[in-house]
């Protein structure tokens, strides 16, 4: 693991970005479960894509980022 210039960016606009995503999505009139789902979902998102940016090995890099696509896609097929 390691940060350079460019990944320093990328990590500090991430959580700026989830952050935005849970705040604007707070008023929606959904089920607690829901949101639950939501949430943990968005969690796991920001996780991986912070350990996708912060590792200076490309195969971890990859695994990192593909990792990103499970919760996205839970996400739309719900």
């Amino acid at each position: 693991m390691g940060i350079d210039g460019v990944s320093i960016g990328f990590i500090l606009l991430t959580p700026f970005i989830i952050f935005l995503c849970a705040a604007l999505t707070h008023q929606l009139p959904v089920s607690f479960d829901e949101r639950r789902f939501y949430y943990i979902c968005l969690l796991l998102i920001e996780l991986f894509l912070l350990a996708a940016f912060a590792t200076t090995n490309l195969i971890t890099f990859y695994f990192a980022f593909e990792a990103v696509l499970l919760p996205i896609f839970l996400m739309i097929g719900r």
